[in-house]
Order: structure tokens, then sequence, then C-alpha cells
């Protein structure tokens, strides 16, 4: 079980986290190369390098595929979906994603 001062990291570092920084994150532990990740879930490799240096907000289908793919929840995936999205409108507001 974590202690509170765990917690407290954790809780800023996902305060921090983004969609893309995410899946390159996961994608590199699992040791996929960006070619072959972009074509196993339909994109181009240029398309998924600009979803994970931020450039690109992909659909809700796109995070449920990339979940999918990767096998992890989508929970994750779709709340960082909208806190980039509610970020780029400049708008301060907390979003929390819930099974």
């Amino acid at each position: 079980m974590a202690t509170k001062k765990q917690k407290d990291f954790l809780d800023v570092v996902w305060d921090k986290a983004t969609l893309g920084g995410m899946i390159a994150s996961l994608r590199q532990c699992e040791e996929i190369s960006q070619k072959d990740f972009a074509e196993k879930i339909g994109v181009s490799k240029q398309y998924l390098s600009n979803v994970e240096h931020n450039r690109k907000v992909i659909s809700v289908r796109l995070a449920k595929k990339i979940a999918e793919a990767l096998r992890y929840p989508v929970e994750p995936f779709l709340e960082l979906l909208i806190k980039d999205q509610i970020a780029k409108e400049g708008l301060k507001v907390q979003v929390s994603i819930t099974k």
C-alpha cells in the first residue's frame, strides 16, 4: 500500500501527465517501435509521433484502440484525452474518470 507521501507524489505526476506522453512511455516499456505500433493501430508513423508529442488530439475511438493494443484499461487514456483538450482551451478544470 502506498504511503501518503507516495500518493501525493503520484498525484503531482498524474496532474502533469499528457496522453501523448503516456502513450510513448507505455509503448517504449513494451519495446514496440513507433513504426510497428503505428501499423498495429492503423495510423502513420508521423501521425503517431505527432500524438506522442502532443501535436495532435485524437478521437475517443483511437484512444480506446491504443489502450486495447497496449492491453491497458481505457479509463486513464480517456481521462488524459479530456484533460489535454481542456488544457488546450486554457481552462483550469479537474477531470476524473472512474469505471
